[in-house]
């Protein structure tokens, strides 16, 4: 193991629950569902460029409400966590994640494969994990993708000015219902609760 290697392996992250979580050596037993709330009911989308506060855990659980009606259990529970990762990572902007990569190997050790790993290579490591703590399918499932993009159309009508031109929205039709942003303790309670009726 190089240098390099060994020194993400080594990197944590403290969480509120005390622990070390280390991103780029996710283990299942590291997950935890209360650190996740409370994070993501921290963290503003859109880099808190939208008009209001609107977190991360508030989206997830709006995503899962939406979805889940005419959703399996696991489609559900998958909408609920599928930003889990950023609970660890931080929400970062769609346009800088495909950006974004971390130095896997030194260059003398290139032959053995790629020497960068991108943004979302890393997510997706946590994602997995998430998936084997839930005991959730992996990969995630088509639903997801699909709610999350009409709920990003639903996001741009109502948290931002009208007539935004978001051209990967071209088509898309948002939710009915608007959205009324909650402060984050509430988005936490709302998070937990969705959780624990679908593991229920």
């Amino acid at each position: 193991m190089t240098e390099a290697q060994v020194a993400q392996q080594d990197a944590w992250i403290a969480t509120r629950g005390g622990g070390q979580f280390r991103p780029f050596a996710a283990h299942p037993a590291d997950i935890d569902i209360a650190d996740i709330a409370h994070s993501l009911g921290n963290q503003c989308r859109f880099t808190g460029q939208c008009g209001t506060y609107y977190s991360v855990a508030q989206h997830a659980f709006e995503c899962s409400m939406v979805g889940g009606p005419g959703a399996t259990r696991d489609e559900a529970l998958w909408l609920l966590l599928h930003d889990a990762a950023e609970a660890y990572l931080g929400d970062v902007a769609s346009p800088m994640k495909r950006g974004l990569g971390w130095l896997m190997r030194t260059p003398e050790d290139s032959a053995a494969g790629p020497m960068f790993a991108g943004f979302g290579e890393v997510e997706a490591t946590i994602l997995r994990a998430v998936a084997a703590r839930f005991a959730l399918p992996w990969p995630m499932p088509a639903i997801v993708a699909e709610i999350d993009r009409r709920m990003l159309a639903t996001e741009r009508r109502d948290l931002f000015p009208p007539g935004l031109v978001w051209p990967k929205l071209d088509g898309v039709e948002p939710f009915g219902p608007r959205l009324t942003p909650v402060l984050p303790a509430f988005a936490q309670r709302m998070f937990l609760t969705r959780f624990a009726k679908l593991m229920a």
